[in-house]
């Protein structure tokens, strides 16, 4: 499985670099391996971790740049694609073996890539779940990728928030985009890191 996932990467990283990346994944696994730390993930689900966040948007291939970069509000086609990538995501990566193989491993990986978008009040995508049905790594994903969005400059917000900024942002998304238990894991690992 590691030598899949490095190949991998490497493709992820050259999609990555197609967009003006509103994420810094290496931020990403960090805030998320600290909360991980809070539910006593085991070292494979942590590695999961991982990469789930170096992988998750290798979907992304199929939207054009001009909607990756686009700095206005999106078209409802626009939107719909950028919602498609997850699934697209996990056909390329049940495409190259070994992901198309039985295995509860890589279900287990391709699963939490799946899910990431996803609401804990079920209004995320690519399918609409909520609360516990959404796998934990997923929801510490989302998390961190929404932490990380907020603390660093974007196409669409071009001055990062304050940490009290964020922090009220997460306290008023909680139990709506983000789960309970992961966002009070997620505040307190912030308190930690600044």
């Amino acid at each position: 499985m590691d030598y899949h996932i490095k190949s991998c990467k490497i493709f992820a990283q050259k999609i990555n670099g197609r967009k003006n990346c509103s994420r810094n994944i290496e931020e990403v696994k960090k805030i998320s391996l600290l909360i991980s730390e809070t539910f006593h993930l085991n070292e494979k689900r942590r590695k999961f971790i991982e990469w789930a966040a170096e992988l998750m948007d290798i979907g992304e291939i199929i939207i054009p740049e001009s909607i990756l970069n686009k700095n206005s509000t999106l078209t409802k086609y626009e939107r719909e694609k950028i919602d498609r990538h997850p699934k697209e995501t996990i056909f390329i990566l049940k495409a190259a073996p070994p992901c198309n193989n039985t295995n509860n491993d890589y279900t287990n990986l391709l699963k939490i890539i799946h899910h990431v978008h996803e609401r804990y009040d079920g209004q995320g995508y690519p399918d609409r779940i909520k609360h516990k049905n959404i796998p934990l790594e997923s929801r510490i994903l989302s998390f961190a990728i929404a932490y990380v969005a907020m603390k660093f400059p974007t196409e669409y917000r071009p001055d990062p928030y304050f940490v009290k900024k964020i922090e009220q942002e997460i306290r008023e998304n909680t139990a709506t985009q983000f789960c309970p238990d992961v966002a009070l894991a997620g505040l307190s690992a912030i308190k930690n890191m600044n």
